[in-house]
């Protein structure tokens, strides 16, 4: 690991892990719960996570206006 430690909580959102990655152009962030390491995430990590979202943002079936479901063609 580079110096100075990068780390996120662990109730740190996808989306903030990803940013302090990209901001200091590294490949994995430390996650600490009081000053103790519990866990690492990588980008393989963020990759899966994003997917996982898209993949059940596209499995919700659209919903109208009025909450009725729309038919799939």
């Amino acid at each position: 690991m580079s110096h100075p430690v990068i780390s996120v909580a662990e109730t740190a959102e996808v989306e903030e892990v990803a940013r302090l990655m990209e901001a200091h152009k590294i490949k994995r962030v430390l996650v600490c719960d009081d000053g103790r390491m519990v866990g690492i995430v990588t980008r393989a990590d963020i990759v899966r996570a994003i997917a996982a979202e898209l993949e059940a943002a596209f499995r919700t079936p659209p919903v109208t206006e009025q909450g009725r479901v729309v038919a799939a063609d």
